[in-house]
């Protein structure tokens, strides 16, 4: 099923052509907007798509850990992410799943999704406002409720 989607979606006739293509994209939003449909893929049993998001967020868990451990921080911390990688429930659930598994007791917080979100964060730092994960989020929150 994923390669059939992959190759609907890079209009590609030939499925062996879908890893060159991948490969000389420029542009990283050709390969991240084929995300959601790898998560349908994977939400009616695809196995490689399910393989690719376990190990995706098997290694993002690793990073999560490693800043963690590199921080000294401990136990509960809280893990965010930003971006629409953990949007889609299936990932956000299996991301939720690896953390909790390597750093008992964290707190896994719903993404800030919105692309403006850190935008308006580098803008703040750069002239010298300070900007809280709850004002990020707020401000996640209303763009989301205004788009509606």
């Amino acid at each position: 099923m994923l390669t059939e989607l992959a190759s609907e979606h890079f209009d590609l006739d030939v499925p062996r052509e879908i890893i060159s293509k991948v490969q000389k994209s420029d542009l990283p939003e050709d390969v991240a907007s084929f995300a959601v449909r790898m998560t349908e893929a994977a939400a009616q049993g695809d196995e490689v798509a399910m393989r690719i998001i376990d190990e995706g967020c098997e290694e993002l868990a690793t990073l999560a850990t490693t800043v963690v451990e590199r921080l000294g921080m401990e136990s509960p911390v809280s893990v965010g992410s930003v971006g629409g990688f953990a949007t889609d429930d299936l990932v956000f659930k299996k991301f939720e799943e690896k953390v909790k598994n390597k750093i008992p007791g964290a707190e896994v917080l719903e993404p800030i999704s919105n692309p403006v979100i850190g935008s308006v964060a580098l803008v703040m730092e750069k002239i010298g406002e300070e900007v809280s994960v709850e004002d990020l989020r707020d401000l996640d929150s209303e763009i989301k409720n205004r788009l509606e």
